[in-house]
C-alpha cells in the first residue's frame, strides 16, 4: 500500500465590498455633522433671543449667572494660565537659541506670529475646555438627567435663554481676558529667556515685541477669540443638553471635549490662512 498525502482544499468566498459602501460613509457623517451644527445654530439663536424676551426680574437673575461663569473661568484659571504662558514664552524662545537665532526684530516678530495668532489663544482655549466646558456639559447634563429642565418648561421659561446665555457671555468674555493674560505672561518668560540666554534687556524686547504689533493682529486675535468662546459655550451646552441620564453624562464629556477643541483647532487654522496664506 502506497501511501498517498491527503490535501484538504478550502474554498473561501469573499464578499464583494460594496464600491458604494465609503460614499454612504462619508453621506453619514455630512448629515450627522449638518444636524449637530443646525441644533448649535438654533441654540445660539434661541439664547440672543432672550436678550430681547426677559424681564427685568430675570435679567438680574442672569447677570448673577454670568458673573459666577466669569468667576469660574477667568479667576480662578489666572494662576495656571500664568504659569502657562512663561512656559509657552520660553519653548518659544528655545529652539531659536538652539538656531544662534538673537536679533531682536526676529525674536519679537516670531511672538507676534507663533503665539499671539495662534499658540497662546489656542492653549488657553484648550484650558478653557478642559475646566469650563467640561463643568458646562456636566452641570447641564446633570439638569436633564433629573428632568429640571421640563420642570423650567412647564414654568413657562425658555432653558435655553435661561441656562445657555450667561454661559455664552461669560465663557467669551472671560477668554478675552485670559487671552491677553496668558499673552503677557508668555512676553515676560520669553523677556527673562532672552536676557540670560541672548542677552537682550528686558526692556528692549518686550517694547519691540509690542511696537510690532499692528491693528490687524488685533483684530484678528479678537476674532479669534470671539469665535471661540461662542463656540466653546455652545458645543459643550449643546452635548449637556443631550444627556438623558447619568450615564450619559460620562458618555458627552469626552465627546464635547474632542469636538469644542477640533473646532478651536480649524478656527485657528482658517484665520492663520486667511492672515497668512
Amino acid at each position: 500500500m502506497s501511501n498517498q498525502p491527503i490535501t484538504h482544499t478550502a474554498t473561501t468566498s469573499q464578499q464583494p465590498s460594496n464600491p458604494w459602501e465609503w460614499l454612504e460613509t462619508i453621506g453619514g457623517f455630512g448629515i450627522a455633522v449638518g444636524r449637530r451644527s443646525a441644533d448649535v445654530l438654533y441654540l445660539l439663536a434661541n439664547a440672543i433671543a432672550g436678550i430681547f424676551t426677559f424681564r427685568r426680574g430675570a435679567r438680574r437673575y442672569l447677570r448673577l449667572l454670568t458673573i459666577q461663569q466669569i468667576y469660574f473661568t477667568a479667576v480662578q484659571s489666572l494662576l495656571l494660565l500664568a504659569f502657562v504662558g512663561v512656559m509657552l514664552g520660553i519653548l518659544t524662545m528655545l529652539p531659536l537659541y538652539a538656531f544662534r537665532v538673537s536679533d531682536v526684530g526676529i525674536l519679537s516678530d516670531i511672538m507676534n506670529v507663533v503665539l499671539f495668532h495662534q499658540v497662546a489663544p489656542l492653549v488657553t482655549a484648550l484650558v478653557v475646555i478642559g475646566r469650563s466646558g467640561t463643568a458646562i456639559t456636566a452641570e447641564l447634563g446633570e439638569l436633564q438627567a433629573n428632568q429640571t429642565i421640563e420642570t423650567l418648561i412647564t414654568q413657562g421659561i425658555e432653558p435655553h435663554q435661561f441656562l445657555v446665555l450667561p454661559r455664552i457671555v461669560g465663557v467669551t468674555f472671560s477668554l478675552f481676558v485670559l487671552t491677553f493674560w496668558t499673552n503677557a505672561a508668555a512676553v515676560v518668560g520669553a523677556a527673562y529667556f532672552s536676557q540670560i540666554y541672548h542677552e537682550i534687556p528686558f526692556q528692549v524686547f518686550v517694547a519691540t515685541t509690542l511696537n510690532g504689533l499692528q491693528a490687524v493682529d488685533l483684530v484678528a486675535g479678537l476674532f479669534l477669540v470671539f469665535f471661540f468662546g461662542i463656540t466653546i459655550a455652545l458645543v459643550h451646552s449643546s452635548f449637556g443638553f443631550r444627556a438623558y441620564s447619568q450615564l450619559d453624562i460620562a458618555r458627552q464629556l469626552p465627546r464635547a471635549f474632542v469636538v469644542s477643541a477640533s473646532c478651536c483647532v480649524l478656527i485657528t487654522v482658517l484665520v492663520s490662512v486667511v492672515l497668512y496664506g
